[in-house]
């Protein structure tokens, strides 16, 4: 046994040697075949990879050295194995050991086999490249195919020359065709081919007619050689922050050839060249001007660091921060040692892919410093997480955006990434997960062939993480943050949101808890902005051309897209008759002006395209046909609305409520504005009421469709041509004192001849050749004593206005005007309706005779003819007699339609006779239940407003001048009385005029306005504190009034003094005026019938039809013609 175990240990050790070298010899045929199918394999990859590098050859493109080193070490290997196979060929099928088989040269042959097939297997796996070639770097200057130049040196030299000059940015060569332009163009590129220049890079951009931003960005985008992987798959506003990030650290020369229209720098990304270096002025700025010029050996150091920050923001701000007060040479040599390493790594960020944030093009900012720094002030709230920006197109939303976007590169990060996402209309969930996606570096292997909620999943992983700032830019529908994958902002996770859009509906659907209005410019900035645009050069033109300059910006509203256009346009102005006519055309035709239409009209465009039907678009180009600067009375204008047909077959309820739906529609899409003036106005901005109008002429292809004349000053009228055109003709002028003699107006449907003073007649057959008009408005036209003839020809006729004229008799045959259904004849106490003249007009829906004598004493058949129209829905009527009143109180079918009543004398109504008790007032129990604007004017002996008590929805109050009145609701009904406990609980306007004293604070416990109107001795507040602290929103009135105000409790006067806004609020009629007549007027409410109520009755004061900026002098004119009432209440009457 003691011999067997060194035998054993000699053997094991035997068979360790000799296994392997066996195992080879062994394995010699099959390792062979593995290596020809191995090699095999690595000769078709290398034929793809040699066929991938011929077609990068073509593209200009240079082979990768690793590529080129990889294919070479496959040739060798080829030879390599083709020995070996060859070699391995003669070995015979192993039988024995005994014949002729040289174990060595196997065993030989299969180790060179075994490394040679690991080697190939190798190679195999190499060669799997993802690039094959790359792009050398692009020429600073692209050497262009030039022929022979004769006569274009000098102009050559001039312009090189200028290009150097640091106050020149942007150079101009304009000329006829084929003068030469292109052909200086490409000597002055290869002029820089020659000669030593500072230019990083020049670039050619060939325009042409058909040339887009996205044609432009691609050539720019070649030359900077921007990586498929930046670039494929962007949106445009992606491209052009890829193209202003680069092109903004470098020194560029831009040659764009053959321009034919405008292109807006920003659009592109391209920084706009400017004075000088902005590098420089950022950091000097930070440092301080002493400090570098402190000694010699500083400024130098200065432009060193400049230089190494290249160009950002972030890196000059940081520098300049670190040196302020770095006083001598050494100690900003060490300082710079300091900062090496972040200059570095901040350089090293800039040129990472997916930046965390990026600077926008900037776009020059003039008045929205103020804006900007509130909204940056709010991001700062942790109880803010979405901020809405709306206003008007073209008024700086996207401007402020950038600014706030590019305040964040120049200061310290708030945010761990900011996103800018441009929506625009045709956005889509799915659109804006790419933008994101692109932001976040979202690898494809976790994109590509996801559904939208994956990918939302994807997106919100990422995000929920991070601290972001959302910058949504131009949103016209409500986007679902949580369908993009994009976390909500609160106060834990302190991410931001914001939204700039034109539909203020769109701020509330999306949760904005701040939502700022984006007003157009003050004068001062307005104007500074547009002389901007205008350039000194032209401003210093001609001594006239400056305040000309003013005129013309003050035509363009403050809009900043108008003053930007037009102050483009009027840039190469230099004579003051160039600037008379572009006046002229800015208040005739703007359209003519140069990139009105392109740059302007075509951006507003897009809020009217977004309206949501057909009926809200003809609403809102119909507002054209009012002057500028006019302030339209809501009921007006829907009643012109229904006189044109928007609304046919709906009744009169109906169609003012949808009427009122439209206006709150265009107010929240910015393209109507509350009115100064009246309450319940609207007007539209100048520069918005020029795009309507220009949409209503078709985009202006018909100018004449729609002619609005206004102030034709002493031209008359009749002058005025291509009325054939028209469809709707607007003349409006105090000196218009003939109009044109038998028109041919065969298209014609509306007709305005308003506040025509001078006016006195109509040619003979001036309505002879309009057999399509529906509506005609001859309201305020005073001195026009007659109807004009052949009205009553006029078939179509819907909608008829005379009020405010001395037409002193309707003519008989206006009875054949069967389609009529509105007929105003307000303010014409003279006017003769002949018997039964009124009961022929069997469409009649809307009648209006307020403050006329129709049912003074001598006339009784009136309301008898009215009753009998079955379509009538609204009357607006003046009573002046106890059997009228009588015959109104016994007709149902009266008291469901709003009534105005106004009885004669002149010493106002008695509480105890002329103002019946609240039980006989509301007949039926009907309590004025839809009752909801009550209006009460200069009734010097009514003691209270008791009867309110049955007004339980009644939402606005207004009393102004009734001297005698101590209380509201009298004290004895409130103290014995529990059944009235919800008066004035939805109450939320109160506008109180002219009274002495209320005894009795009242409970208004949804009051959100009061507005108190020369009322001196009222001491205290109407209301009581506790009940309207909650609601309470603003109180106006006299400063001098709020001063004297008696307090109970002293603590409640800074809550209060919170809410107050001083405003001198006065009204058009004086309190000390006697009133010719008294008037009351009351409404009572419309049965449904067994329909769902939604429409509204409203009755207005139609003091006036004179709405215009020289109200005054119009109503003293008014006073002097017409007897206007002083003393009203208006009951309105509102269904639910």
């Amino acid at each position: 046994m003691d011999c067997v175990s060194p035998i054993f240990t000699v053997a094991t050790f035997l068979w360790n040697c000799t296994a392997p070298r066996a195992s080879i010899i062994r394995d010699l045929l099959t390792n062979l075949e593995s290596l020809g199918n191995e090699m095999e394999l690595l000769n078709f990859r290398s034929e793809d990879v040699k066929t991938r590098v011929e077609l990068e050859k073509q593209q200009q493109l240079i082979p990768r050295r690793e590529v080129e080193g990889w294919l070479q070490e496959v040739g060798d290997v080829q030879n390599e194995v083709n020995a070996i196979l060859e070699e391995g060929g003669l070995v015979p099928e192993k039988k024995c050991l005994g014949n002729c088989y040289n174990i060595r040269s196997s065993y030989n042959l299969g180790k060179r086999v075994t490394r040679t097939l690991s080697h190939v297997r190798e190679l195999t796996r190499r060669g799997d490249f993802e690039v094959v070639a790359y792009r050398l770097p692009r020429a600073v200057v692209d050497e262009l195919p030039l022929g022979p130049t004769v006569g274009l040196d000098s102009l050559c030299e001039r312009v090189c020359s200028c290009l150097d000059e640091d106050e020149v940015g942007i150079v101009g060569l304009y000329g006829m065709r084929g003068v030469g332009k292109t052909t200086l163009m490409k000597k002055i590129n290869n002029h820089f081919l020659k000669t030593r220049h500072e230019f990083d890079t020049v670039i050619w951009v060939a325009v042409f007619n058909e040339a887009s931003v996205t044609a432009v960005q691609e050539v720019i985008g070649n030359k900077l050689q921007i990586v498929d992987s930046v670039w494929q798959n962007k949106s445009q506003t992606e491209k052009a922050i890829e193209i202003f990030n680069i092109m903004k650290t470098k020194r560029f020369l831009l040659l764009f050839d053959d321009v034919c229209r405008r292109l807006d720098l920003s659009q592109i990304g391209v920084p706009v060249p400017d004075v000088g270096n902005r590098s420089k002025d950022l950091f000097m700025e930070m440092v301080g001007k002493d400090t570098v010029g402190s000694h010699a050996e500083i400024e130098n150091l200065a432009g060193s660091v400049v230089e190494r920050c290249g160009g950002l923001p972030l890196a000059l701000v940081t520098a300049g921060r670190a040196l302020a007060d770095k006083s001598t040479p050494w100690e900003w040599e060490q300082e710079i040692q300091k900062l090496t390493n972040f200059l570095k790594e901040i350089s090293d960020y800039r040129m990472i892919p997916g930046t965390r944030l990026y600077e926008m093009p900037p776009e020059p900012t003039v008045g929205l410093d103020t804006l900007h720094e509130t909204v940056c002030r709010r991001l700062t709230d942790n109880k803010v997480g979405i901020v809405g920006l709306y206003g008007t197109g073209g008024v700086g939303k996207t401007t402020l955006m950038k600014k706030i976007n590019n305040e964040l590169v120049k200061t310290k990060y708030q945010f761990h990434i900011v996103i800018w996402v441009a929506v625009s209309k045709q956005a889509s969930v799915a659109a804006a997960q790419e933008v994101i996606r692109n932001r976040l570096q979202i690898p494809d292997s976790m994109w590509q062939n996801r559904t939208q909620n994956e990918k939302a999943i994807e997106i919100f992983n990422i995000m929920k993480t991070e601290r972001f700032l959302l910058l949504l830019d131009d949103v016209w529908k409500v986007l679902d943050l949580s369908q993009i994958g994009v976390p909500l902002p609160d106060d834990r996770n302190r991410s931001k949101v914001i939204i700039t859009t034109r539909l203020w509906r769109i701020c509330i659907e999306m949760g904005a808890q701040l939502k700022f209005r984006v007003q157009c410019l003050a004068w001062k900035e307005a104007l500074t902005l547009f002389q901007k645009n205008v350039g000194e050069n032209t401003l210093n033109s001609h001594p006239d051309i400056a305040r000309l300059s003013e005129k013309v910006a003050g035509l363009c509203k403050g809009l900043p897209l108008a003053l930007v256009t037009v102050g483009r346009a009027m840039a190469d102005k230099n004579s003051p008759q160039e600037w008379d006519q572009a006046i002229q055309e800015l208040e005739k035709f703007p359209a003519e002006i140069s990139g009105m239409e392109d740059g302007l009209f075509h951006i507003l465009k897009l809020s009217y395209d977004s309206l949501k039907d057909e009926i809200t678009r003809s609403c809102f180009i119909y507002c054209s046909v009012f002057p500028k600067e006019y302030e339209i009375r809501s009921d007006e204008l829907i009643e012109h609305w229904i006189g044109e047909g928007f609304f046919d077959g709906k009744d009169i309820y109906e169609a003012r409520r949808r009427g009122y739906k439209i206006i709150e529609d265009l107010k929240n899409a910015c393209l109507l504005e509350e009115g100064d003036g009246f309450k319940e106005s609207i007007k539209m901005h100048d520069v918005i009421r020029d795009m309507a109008l220009w949409i209503g002429q078709e985009c202006g292809k018909k100018m004449n469709k729609i002619l609005v004349c206004e102030s034709l000053g002493l031209v008359e009228a009749e002058r005025v041509t291509n009325w054939k055109e028209a469809e709707r003709i607007s003349l409006w002028g105090w000196n218009i004192e003939k109009l044109a003699k038998t028109p041919h107006c065969s298209n014609l449907q509306t007709l305005f001849v308003r506040e025509c003073i001078q006016l006195k007649t109509f040619p003979t057959g001036f309505f002879q050749f309009m057999p399509l008009i529906r509506v005609l408005d001859l309201s305020a036209t005073h001195c026009l004593i007659k109807l004009p003839d052949g009205v009553d020809r006029l078939m179509n006729l819907e909608y008829i206005n005379l009020s405010m004229t001395h037409i002193g008799e309707l003519p008989v045959g206006m009875t054949k005007l069967t389609k009529l259904r509105c007929l105003l004849l307000d303010g014409m106490p003279a006017l003769i309706i002949p018997p039964h003249l009124i009961s022929t007009l069997s469409s009649l829906q809307l009648f209006s005779m307020y403050d006329g004598n129709a049912l003074s004493s001598f006339r009784t058949t009136l309301l008898e003819e009215l009753e009998s129209i079955d379509t009538m829905d609204e009357l607006s009527l003046s009573f002046r007699s106890v059997v009228a009143l009588n015959k109104l109180l016994t007709s149902y079918k009266l008291q469901e339609m709003k009534i105005n009543v106004e009885k004669e004398g002149s010493q106002g109504f008695e509480q105890s006779y002329d103002i019946p008790k609240p039980e006989l007032i509301v007949r039926n129990n009907h309590h004025f239940r839809r009752l909801r604007d009550v209006k009460i004017w200069s009734c010097p002996k009514l003691l209270n407003l008791t009867w309110l008590i049955y007004a339980a929805c009644l939402e606005s109050l207004n009393v102004q001048f009734c001297e005698s009145m101590k209380e509201v609701i009298s004290n004895e009904c409130l103290t014995s009385s529990t059944q009235h406990a919800s008066v004035f609980t939805r109450l939320t306007s109160l506008v109180l005029g002219g009274i002495e004293c209320v005894a009795r604070a009242l409970l208004f416990p949804s009051l959100e306005v009061i507005s108190v109107i020369n009322c001196p001795r009222l001491r205290r507040l109407p209301f009581d504190s506790n009940s309207a602290i909650k609601s309470l929103k603003k109180i106006e009135g006299d400063q001098t009034w709020w001063e004297s105000l008696e307090w109970k409790d002293e603590s409640v006067v800074a809550i209060f003094t919170n809410y107050f806004s001083p405003q001198y609020l006065a009204d058009p009629i004086h309190p000390s005026e006697e009133p010719t007549h008294r008037k009351v007027s009351l409404a009572q409410n419309r049965e449904s019938g067994g329909k769902e109520e939604t429409g509204g009755r409203r009755l207005k004061l139609k003091s006036s039809h004179l709405n215009t900026a020289s109200q005054a002098h119009k109503l003293k004119l008014m006073r002097e013609q017409v007897p206007l009432v002083h003393s009203l209440i208006s009951c309105a009457s509102i269904k639910t």
